[in-house]
């Protein structure tokens, strides 16, 4: 049966505490190494979680900076394309050196094409 690790490590720490009341019994002297070696192994596994802990609450603060970042910098850089784009113009090529798409160059029309409407040919 799996358990989690909370409960192992409350198991763990209630068989701790029994074996430090009873560390004075005679019939225990001889787990004693076995005790001691114990106690070391629970406070660098609590030493362990509370780091891991630390370290989450630090990452999730990080990500929180980080979104923070994106977000000014995307508006700054919404700004910066705007003037670029107010500067020299939608459809310059100059915004290529900035990395930005200028518009299509607009299509002259043909006299011809420019009719709006062209009379049906009568056969």
């Amino acid at each position: 049966m799996p358990h989690s690790r909370a409960t192992l490590l409350a198991t763990w720490e209630k068989l701790q505490a029994g074996l430090e009341a009873h560390k004075d019994h005679d019939e225990l002297h001889l787990v004693d190494a076995y005790r001691e070696r114990l106690n070391a192994e629970l406070a660098a596994l609590q030493a362990t979680q509370s780091r891991r802990t630390d370290l989450q609450a630090e990452s999730l603060q990080a990500t929180q900076d980080l979104t923070t970042a994106f977000a000014r910098t995307r508006d700054l850089v919404t700004v910066l394309r705007a003037w670029l784009i107010l500067t020299y113009g939608a459809r310059s090529s100059k915004l290529l050196e900035f990395g930005l798409k200028p518009l299509p160059k607009r299509r002259t029309l043909r006299k011809e094409e420019a009719t709006p409407w062209k009379p049906a040919e009568t056969v």
